[in-house]
């Protein structure tokens, strides 16, 4: 959420990977749900990061990462949503990917 231009940071990155090399990111997912606790519930009520860190309209879904992904020669194993757990200041993982979720993809193989 933090980048200009993902699918040009995701293709310099398969440019970087071996073949069948792994990348694994953790992101925020472009719903009402996260723009309610990210950007409402963390920034403006609690103050745990500062206002502005975060731009709801760089959030990406999970099928759009996935899309980028294969466009750059990568292909997704495992999508696994993830709970930020402010009272004990831990990460957790979680069921529901609407939040936050974490993405592992893989560097397909080049034809031959």
């Amino acid at each position: 959420e933090h980048v200009d231009n993902p699918q040009l940071f995701l293709q310099t990155i398969s440019n970087l990977l071996k073949d069948e090399g792994s990348l694994f990111l953790t992101t925020l997912n472009r719903t009402t749900r996260s723009w309610l606790l990210a950007i409402v519930g963390a920034e403006y009520a609690l103050r745990m990061l500062p206002v502005g860190t975060h731009d709801w309209n760089k959030f990406l879904k999970p099928e759009e990462l996935e899309e980028m992904l294969d466009k750059a020669g990568m292909g997704t194993r495992a999508v696994q949503g993830m709970l930020y757990v402010p009272g004990i200041n831990r990460w957790e993982w979680f069921p529901d990917p609407s939040v936050n979720f974490a993405l592992h993809a893989k560097k397909y193989l080049p034809e031959k």
